[in-house]
């Protein structure tokens, strides 16, 4: 992101999950939330996470799907945007270069 949000300019109390703040899970919660930042919901690939150790590489294909038995994405098409849920536990992002290769990782 090339701008930082600043809190006024923010539509979302936070970055997470809870129901009670807005539940990313929730499509039209995480559309809006992208839609915010000026980024196209459609370009978004999220981990439906299982608690493992897989990581999938994605591309153009898996745009706007939920990718099943992983915990991990990781991809080199700049488009793609990568999801990754979390509560207790801490969400790793990795950029390489200008977005060449970039993956989001729970752990």
């Amino acid at each position: 992101m090339k701008q930082f949000i600043s809190e006024k300019s923010f539509p979302h109390e936070h970055f997470t999950t809870t129901k009670t703040v807005g539940n990313m899970k929730d499509e039209s919660v995480r559309k809006s939330f992208l839609i915010s930042l000026k980024l196209n919901p459609a370009k978004l690939v999220c981990a439906d996470q299982i608690h493992s150790s897989n990581v999938k590489i994605v591309g153009a294909s898996d745009r706007d799907t939920f990718v099943g038995g992983c915990d991990g994405l990781i991809t080199a098409d700049k488009e793609i945007i990568l999801g990754i849920f979390t509560a207790d536990c801490v969400p790793l992002l990795v950029s390489y270069g200008n977005g060449e290769l970039k993956a989001a990782i729970h752990i």
